[in-house]
Order: structure tokens, then C-alpha cells, then sequence
């Protein structure tokens, strides 16, 4: 299981959406982008 994967699994039992993962030239900066879904209305 890589890293992408596992921030996925976490981040939607969390109840959000991985958006994308960044990791800089020499691997030393993760960089992971979320988002909450808005809840429908109505």
C-alpha cells in the first residue's frame, strides 16, 4: 500500500475528499489537499 493510498482510506473515514498529494524533488515535504463536501440541502 503506498502513501496515496493511505491518505485516501483516512482522509474519506474522516468524512473528506483527497483532492492531491505533492511531494517535493527529495521527498522531505508532504503536501496533502482536502476538502469537505458540502452537505446537500433540502
Amino acid at each position: 500500500m503506498d502513501v496515496q493510498e493511505i491518505l485516501e482510506k483516512t482522509v474519506t473515514g474522516l468524512g473528506y475528499e483527497l483532492v492531491d498529494v505533492e511531494r517535493s524533488p527529495r521527498g522531505r515535504v508532504l503536501r496533502v489537499f482536502i476538502d469537505k463536501p458540502e452537505k446537500e440541502r433540502g
